[in-house]
């Protein structure tokens, strides 16, 4: 299971069923590829942009499309590529998922209007398990594996429901940070779109209440 699938099912709800901010998600999930891409040596950073060589194929759909995409386009800085089709990665990541198993989805309507998914886990089990792994390696110390390191950081920095509140963030800012070093560029590219989306979000608050 890559980065992205496993920030997905940290992200989901399992007893609403539901997978909340998916919006937020998606430049998680891009990140997470982005990064697993960095961590296999895929994809290197030259001038603050990602560059991939002649990487050869991961035998990952999703990693292999993020690299693809690279290789065809022009330079560009790893911000961009973090926002890069940060909608359509929710649905291929949860696709994914579905068709492993992990997961099951329906449609359903709320209020008759509004499309949603019904999102089933289907080892909750296991992911509440993930969820306490990830918050030892977030308030804990020590060095981690590279992968592990990686899905902490980006979990805390993503900010998921139900991982960390708001107090334990801030209390664990430094060790965030340090993980997020090992990231690679995608970890701060994904810090700035997820300060950037909150700023917009309360602009357009702040706007609708006057």
């Amino acid at each position: 299971m890559n980065l992205a699938e496993q920030l997905f099912l940290l992200a989901c709800d399992p007893e609403k069923q539901r997978v909340p901010e998916r919006d937020k998600l998606g430049y998680v999930l891009r990140a997470a590829a982005l990064s697993e891409l960095v961590l296999r040596g895929c994809l290197a950073d030259v001038d603050d942009r990602p560059a991939a060589g002649s990487a050869k194929p991961t035998r990952d759909q999703l990693l292999d499309e993020v690299l693809a995409e690279i290789s065809r386009d022009k330079p560009r800085k790893w911000r961009y590529w973090v926002r890069k089709n940060h909608t359509s990665i929710v649905r291929e990541v949860q696709a994914a998922l579905a068709r492993a198993g992990a997961i099951s989805v329906r449609q359903r309507r709320i209020l008759g209007l509004f499309p949603s998914h019904v999102v089933t886990v289907h080892d909750p089990v296991a992911r509440a398990m993930a969820v306490q792994r990830v918050r030892a390696a977030v308030t804990g110390t020590g060095a981690l594996p590279p992968a592990d390191a990686a899905l902490a950081a980006l979990a805390a920095t993503g900010e998921l429901k139900g991982l960390l509140t708001a107090r334990e963030r801030k209390a664990s800012k430094q060790r965030i940070q340090e993980l997020l070093d090992g990231c690679g560029p995608a970890g701060p590219a994904l810090r700035k779109a997820i300060s950037d989306l909150k700023a917009a979000t309360s602009a357009a608050t702040s706007g609708g209440g006057g």
